[in-house]
């Protein structure tokens, strides 16, 4: 029998609490599983790679661009290439960005070029109960990728009432037939699911394809793939990213500065050091958050760097809002483009 990777993919909104699962997630996987985690970023550093404990498992981390849509959609399939042929994992678990449309997810891992190798098990939605309102009603992203998952994490419970809760569940119901939901905090829930992952001793796929006849079918698998007319890989919002630098200041500015910010502003994460202490800055529609942490030396390598997200047609006016203070300057602009990442393996 040959052998099969199972895939996890993990959606949800900027801020919903996806890497926060994913960490929780792979604490929680059986002993003896051959585990990859590919984490797709929308900006020009991987903010969220940075706060995956790793503890050995391979990675691979593609920014830059959503991997569902036509702009880094070659690199999402150039990595599956590598998983497929070369590091043959038990388990793929993709984290997606958060403005990601997912639904052509099943499309490109049946793609022939793959023989089957990969069995989706769960398509995993994260929502944010406390902003869902808000980001639903704003963002197209967020209901393509409720109609594209098939179990949900409903987190921040403590931070919405009940008539919501119940809000949140009925459009779910009503865009996904049978779904499984959770309801938590902090994205604590159970990983029984998980128990029956079957690991490599199903033996392994042929790694001896000639190189000359594996990178012809990959180039021509790729190009079919990107020339299919029913491929779903446009964006479902116009989003740009941020790169910026702190300039220094105190908390209190860093947080005034975002919660004026005109609407339109999505999200804003990075590592800073402010007045002598290391933080982790998350800000997501109008909810600010500093924490305190030991920075490791990737995270230290980013520090004083922040992305921000948000939608195209406010690039300018946020961008001016953004510099007015003196406290941030522009480091870069993403609209997007694709790039992967050299990959992080211990196989």
């Amino acid at each position: 029998m040959g052998h099969h990777t199972h895939v996890y993919l993990l959606t949800g909104f900027l801020g919903s609490g996806k890497t926060t699962l994913l960490n929780r997630m792979t604490r929680a996987l059986p002993a003896g599983l051959k585990t990859l985690v590919l984490m797709n970023e929308f900006g020009d550093i991987c903010v969220d790679g940075a706060l995956v404990e790793k503890r050995g498992l391979a990675m691979i981390e593609i920014s830059r661009g959503s991997i569902f849509c036509a702009c880094v959609k070659s690199d999402f399939l150039k990595a599956l290439v590598e998983i497929h042929q070369d590091i043959q994992p038990d388990l793929l678990i993709i984290e997606s960005t958060g403005v990601a449309n997912p639904k052509d997810l099943l499309r490109n891992l049946s793609l022939p070029l793959f023989a089957g190798r990969f069995v989706v098990r769960d398509r995993i939605c994260v929502l944010d109960a406390a902003n869902f309102t808000a980001v639903y009603q704003a963002f197209q992203s967020v209901a393509d990728q409720i109609a594209a998952s098939n179990l949900f994490v409903l987190n921040k419970t403590d931070l919405a009432d009940p008539e919501e809760i119940r809000r949140i569940e009925a459009i779910v119901a009503g865009l996904v037939a049978n779904p499984t939901l959770f309801k938590t905090c902090h994205a604590r829930i159970p990983f029984d699911w998980l128990e029956d992952v079957p690991t490599g001793a199903e033996g392994k796929a042929d790694k001896t394809a000639p190189a000359s006849g594996r990178i012809a079918a990959i180039e021509e698998a790729i190009a079919s793939a990107m020339r299919d007319p029913d491929a779903q890989d446009t964006p479902s919002d116009a989003m740009v990213s941020f790169l910026m630098a702190w300039q220094g200041g105190s908390a209190d500015a860093l947080r005034r500065l975002l919660t004026t910010a005109p609407s339109g502003l999505a999200r804003a994460k990075g590592f800073l050091n402010l007045q002598g202490r290391n933080m982790l800055l998350n800000w997501s529609i109008n909810q600010f958050e500093l924490e305190e942490m030991d920075f490791s030396a990737e995270q230290a390598a980013m520090c004083g760097q922040i992305v921000f997200i948000l939608r195209q047609e406010h690039e300018k006016l946020i961008m001016r809002h953004l510099r007015a203070g003196g406290y941030l300057a522009p480091l870069s602009v993403q609209r997007p483009m694709g790039i992967m990442a050299a990959m992080q393996t211990p196989f």
